[in-house]
């Protein structure tokens, strides 16, 4: 078979490094820091991981916000409220990037970030709730005093109009007023308040003025009523609707009453905080876990460099580490060295590389295929060379990085 090959020689040996090797700096460049970095087989799962990100950022943004606002609140000194605001945000990040470095690491790491995730979360958790409850109680006290003010303020205009409903007619009271001013000008009927011996006079306050003064109380009564009437609609005029407390909890109250469930609102609207608060905090952190590319540790063997041969020769050389015969039955190199789930990561990555290729040879940096499988570059080396070592992958020297096809027979 003719093909250009990524082992430089058949005899494992004389590629194995030397012990002087080691401290011996390469003139060879890795094929991972050269060549393209995209490649010809589009991540599919990329628009996913985005928008995974950019929702764990818009949550992560609202966690902080509410554990800032939360930690302020706790100080009783503008110096503490500014102390407890900076440890609410700090604890905040620790709660969103906790679950990921989790995630990507091992062991007494992996158990120290898990516990200082847990910490976190129950504290941004607390706080969260504590925002939460401390708006509920706002929002209905709001409620409530806007509805008490529309209230008393219906109940005086209906009663004003009642009583104006109930008085008689009466002409204007500046009417009233001018007429009897123009009467009582005449000193000799003195107001009308006492006994006057003139007959005419006696008259003209019986007669005159006393009705005058009568139209003139019931007219003053209708127009302090209509004042009142007046003020009433503009207090409900400038009454704001207000967004009603609880009305998430009251309206899955309602419908959960017509599928027989039966609920207190006040009970329903506290799970719902809970809800609220748990989906901002671990969906967030969960959200950016998955965003985010996460580097897998490099394997704890000796490090299987891919280099690129000079220009002018075209094939790789893949440098295996000392004492590395096949296994029996199995066409790869053995895993000394390596802890069972790193041996587990380059089986799976092996099987994924070879059903890649299944569909067609591949030209691409080992960075970007390390990006595009989630793990590191060492992982990518190690499989590849393995790979090829089998003689089931030609690895090739390209443009565009590493070429990558299934050899044939």
């Amino acid at each position: 078979m003719t093909t250009r090959s990524a082992l430089s020689g058949a005899n494992p040996a004389r590629n194995a490094p030397t012990p002087n090797d080691a401290s011996k700096p390469s003139a060879l460049q890795p094929v991972a820091h050269i060549g393209a970095t995209n490649c010809n087989t589009p991540d599919a799962n990329k628009p996913l991981r985005l928008a995974l990100l950019a929702a764990g950022l818009l949550l992560a943004a609202v966690s902080i916000a509410l554990a800032a606002s939360a930690g302020y609140a706790r100080g009783a000194t503008q110096l503490e409220a500014v102390v407890w605001s900076v440890a609410g945000i700090a604890l905040a990040i620790v709660s969103l990037t906790g679950l990921a470095a989790a995630i990507s690491t091992r062991g007494t790491m992996r158990r120290a970030a898990f516990t200082a995730w847990l910490i976190a979360l129950a504290f941004v958790i607390v706080a969260g709730l504590g925002s939460q409850h401390g708006g509920r109680e706002l929002a209905t006290r709001t409620d409530n005093a806007t509805t008490g003010d529309r209230t008393r303020a219906e109940a005086v205009y209906k009663r004003a109009a009642a009583d104006l409903a109930a008085l008689p007619a009466a002409r204007p009271a500046g009417v009233i007023d001018n007429e009897l001013a123009v009467l009582l000008k005449d000193t000799r009927l003195r107001g009308c308040a006492g006994w006057l011996e003139s007959k005419r006079l006696r008259t003209v306050c019986v007669e005159k003025v006393e009705p005058l003064r009568a139209e003139q109380s019931i007219a003053h009564e209708r127009q302090r009523l209509q004042q009142t009437m007046d003020n009433a609609t503009a207090a409900l005029t400038a009454a704001k609707p207000t967004t009603p407390a609880n009305s998430d909890a009251a309206a899955v109250a309602r419908y959960l009453a017509a599928l027989g469930v039966v609920l207190p609102v006040d009970r329903l609207a506290d799970l719902i905080s809970l809800l609220t608060v748990v989906a901002i905090e671990v969906v967030g952190a969960v959200a950016l876990a998955l965003g985010r590319q996460h580097p897998v540790a490099q394997p704890p063997s000796a490090a299987v460099n891919v280099h690129e041969q000079p220009r002018d020769g075209g094939a790789l050389t893949l440098q295996a580490p000392v004492n590395t015969p096949p296994r029996p039955g199995v066409q790869s190199l053995p895993n000394r060295g390596l802890n069972a789930d790193t041996t587990a990561t380059i089986e799976r990555l092996k099987a994924r590389i070879l059903g890649d290729l299944e569909r067609g040879p591949r030209a691409c940096s080992q960075r970007a295929l390390a990006g595009e499988f989630g793990v590191s570059v060492g992982y990518v080396n190690k499989a590849l060379k393995e790979l090829a070592h089998g003689g089931r992958v030609n690895v090739l020297a390209s443009r565009v990085g590493t070429r990558l096809e299934l050899a044939t027979a």
